[in-house]
């Protein structure tokens, strides 16, 4: 048997066609009624889902470079849904969905997040799509999270043959960002103790990957944009970067709405302060250091 194509891949996941070996795991996957409760055109018989799976075997028969594809786990083999670019004539005019499912397993880890922001970026960067839209069952609340999380926004109600959705929408204008920076680390949890009980720093994300390594970012409270990787050093040449990643200069800048607020919590929790506070024409700042000994910049912009 061929190896099937692989349409992409993400840090956890692989996406690729169908295979016919994947029957009775898709049958599997359809025959929970958590993961079908917002699927109304989900196969509901072993028929059903292999002629699903036939169809998008190769892609979609009308649009071979759209369908839904086995999502795949990489770090254990695992088939755990089917995610993908579905085509759609709404009110006259001609949509692609980005479409995501996975087993209930494997729910509440970002899979499902992740898996979306592999396939706009496969729609934007590869297909050169300008419009994605999700079409999501009133009360789906997960769904409309991924949504909002990819950057898509609520457009409309709709109806259509199958029932009535929520239509959100998104257009590509090459919106980016830094979604993270690394930040070495001597143990995961000592550096999860002092970003958040000493500078209020909530866990974003803790996963375990497996042979010692998680997978942990953090970021202030209130903040949708860059988040810190706590990346442990695997190496001696890591561990020798541990406090000096910018050979003494300040590192990272801390933006705040009430630097005196902040300023003082800091006191009081021990932080150690490199210097007295500063009004600058830029805003006020102080120099800070965190555990490991990297500078921070404390900082309430002028407005």
């Amino acid at each position: 048997m061929n190896n099937p194509t692989v349409i992409l891949e993400t840090q956890r996941l692989i996406l690729r066609h169908y295979t016919i070996g994947d029957l009775d795991s898709l049958f599997t996957f359809y025959s929970d009624p958590d993961v079908v409760k917002h699927i109304p055109d989900a196969p509901k018989t072993y028929e059903e889902t292999k002629e699903e799976l036939e169809w998008h075997m190769n892609g979609h028969p009308k649009f071979p470079e759209l369908g839904l594809w086995a999502t795949v786990h990489k770090a254990t083999g695992d088939f755990i849904g089917r995610c993908g670019l579905l085509p759609w004539t709404l009110d006259g005019q001609n949509e692609v969905e980005v479409a995501f499912a996975l087993s209930k397993s494997y729910w509440g880890q970002g899979l499902a997040t992740e898996a979306a922001q592999g396939i706009v970026r496969y729609a934007y960067e590869t297909l050169k799509l300008s419009r994605l839209v999700c079409l999501i069952e009133e009360g789906n609340i997960a769904s409309v999270k991924v949504a909002e999380k990819i950057g898509m926004k609520f457009e409309k109600e709709g109806r259509d043959e199958i029932g009535q959705f929520l239509l959100y929408s998104m257009t590509s204008n090459m919106k980016q960002k830094i979604g993270a920076v690394s930040l070495l680390v001597r143990d995961y949890d000592e550096a999860i103790l002092f970003y958040v009980d000493k500078l209020q720093f909530e866990v974003i994300e803790d996963i375990d990957m497996g042979g010692g390594k998680r997978w942990v970012t953090v970021a202030p409270p209130g903040s949708s944009e860059t988040r810190l990787l706590l990346a442990k050093a695997a190496s001696p040449e890591q561990e020798s970067r541990i406090g000096d990643q910018t050979g003494g200069r300040v590192f990272l800048f801390l933006h705040t709405d009430d630097f005196w607020r902040d300023y003082n919590r800091m006191k009081e929790n021990g932080v150690r302060l490199l210097e007295e506070p500063r009004n600058e024409s830029y805003g006020t700042v102080v120099v800070f250091e965190d555990l490991y000994g990297n500078k921070w910049d404390l900082l309430e912009m002028k407005t």
